[in-house]
C-alpha cells in the first residue's frame, strides 16, 4: 500500500515538475519573442556616462537602434556614444542640443548633421559637424555644459546649439549663473542596468510612462505678456550668452529654433509669445550671437508642398519630434547661414 502511495506521489511531482518545466520554457518563448517584436520596434541605447560633462549622459556606444513608435528611424551610434555616422575629432562645427538632434525619430542619414556635411562634401569646402544632441537637454542645460563641450571636441569654426524653448526661466538663469544647475547624470546600474538591456521591459516602462502623463491633469502655460521681460530679466540674460560666447573661444556661436508650427484647419496659426523670439534676437544681437529663427522657413515649407516638420505617418502630424523634413530645413538654414559667413572671412 505504501509503494502505491508513493508511487502515486512521485507521478504528481514528476507531472508537477515536467508542467512547471512547460510553463517556464513557454515563457522563455514568449519573453523572447516580445523582445524580438521590441528590438525593431523600440530599441534605444541605454544611458552611459559622459565622462567629461559634455553632455548630462551619453548613449551606449556603437549600439544600433530602431525607433518605429514615432517615425520609422533606425542607425547606430558611433563610438562617443552620439547619433553620427562616425566620430569627427576636432569639428568645424559642432552640434549642441536636445532628442530633436538625437534624432531616433530618423534614419542616421536624414538626421541633420548628416545632410549638413553632404552639403558641405558637395559644394567643395568639406566643412564637417559633428552631432552631441541628447534626449532632455533643453537651452539650459546646453548652456550648462557648453564649456566642457567646447573643451572636449574643440571644434575650429562654429557651436550650434539647437532649442525649442528660446528663453530661460528666471530660476533656470539663477542655477545658470551660481552654478547649481541641476544635471541628469543617473545611470541605471545593477538590477535597473540589467532590465535595461531588455528591449521589451523598456518598451513597457515607456507605455506605462505615456499613460501616468496622460492621466496627470494637464496644465497650459498662459502667454507671458511683453511687459513682464522687465529690463532686469534682460539684463540677465545678456550676462548669461555673454558668458556663453567667452565659453566657445575664437568659435563662432550660433542659436537655432527648432520650435515647430502649428495648424488652425489649413492654416498655420501665428506664433504665441513672438515677444520672446524678438528678445533673444536682440540679446544675440548685441552680444555677436548668431540666432536662427526657422518658424518662417517652416511656414514656407508647409504653404508651398503641404508639408510638416514635425510628426509621423504613425503619430500626430504637425506634432512630437522632427521629421525628416524639420531635419532638412535646419540643415539649410545652417547651412546657409555658415556659407554666409564663411564667404565673408
Amino acid at each position: 500500500m505504501n509503494n502505491q502511495n508513493n508511487k502515486e506521489t512521485r507521478g504528481k511531482l514528476y507531472r508537477l515538475t515536467i508542467g512547471a518545466g512547460k510553463v517556464l520554457i513557454a515563457g522563455a518563448v514568449a519573453f523572447f519573442i516580445l523582445n524580438l517584436f521590441a528590438h525593431f520596434y523600440y530599441n534605444i541605447p541605454g544611458r552611459a556616462v559622459s565622462y567629461q560633462n559634455s553632455t548630462d549622459f551619453a548613449r551606449t556606444e556603437n549600439d544600433p537602434y530602431f525607433k518605429m513608435v514615432e517615425g520609422f528611424g533606425y542607425g547606430k551610434t558611433d563610438a562617443k556614444g552620439f547619433n553620427n555616422v562616425r566620430v569627427i575629432e576636432n569639428p568645424d562645427i559642432l552640434i549642441i542640443g536636445s532628442s530633436q538632434l538625437e534624432g531616433y525619430n530618423v534614419k542616421t542619414e536624414e538626421n541633420i548633421t548628416a545632410i549638413l556635411n553632404d552639403m558641405f562634401s558637395k559644394d567643395g569646402s568639406n566643412l564637417e559637424a559633428y552631432n552631441i544632441g541628447v534626449s532632455g537637454h533643453n537651452f539650459g542645460v546646453c548652456l550648462n555644459n557648453l564649456g566642457e563641450a567646447y573643451e572636449e571636441f574643440n571644434p575650429k569654426k562654429y557651436v550650434v546649439i539647437e532649442t525649442r524653448d528660446v528663453l530661460l526661466e528666471p530660476e533656470q538663469m539663477d542655477k545658470l549663473q551660481n552654478g547649481t544647475y541641476p544635471r541628469d547624470d543617473a545611470i541605471p546600474r545593477g538590477v535597473a542596468a540589467f532590465l535595461q538591456k531588455s528591449d521589451y521591459l523598456r518598451l513597457v516602462y515607456l507605455k506605462l510612462s505615456e499613460m501616468r502623463v496622460q492621466k496627470a491633469k494637464p496644465t497650459v502655460a498662459a502667454p507671458v505678456p511683453a511687459e513682464e521681460w522687465d529690463e532686469e530679466y534682460i539684463s540677465t540674460l545678456n550676462a548669461i550668452l555673454s558668458n556663453a560666447k567667452e565659453e566657445v573661444g575664437d568659435c563662432r556661436l550660433i542659436i537655432i529654433s527648432s520650435g515647430s508650427i502649428m495648424l488652425d484647419g489649413e492654416n498655420v496659426q501665428e506664433r504665441a509669445n513672438e515677444h520672446k523670439y524678438e528678445i533673444l534676437k536682440k540679446v544675440c544681437l548685441e552680444n555677436d550671437i548668431v540666432f536662427l529663427d526657422t518658424y518662417e522657413d517652416f511656414k514656407k515649407l508647409y504653404e508651398e508642398k503641404k508639408v510638416l516638420p514635425s510628426g509621423f505617418s504613425n503619430t500626430h502630424l504637425g506634432k512630437g519630434h522632427l521629421n525628416a523634413h524639420g531635419h532638412q530645413v535646419l540643415a539649410e538654414k545652417l547651412y546657409g547661414a555658415i556659407t554666409e559667413m564663411e564667404g565673408a572671412r
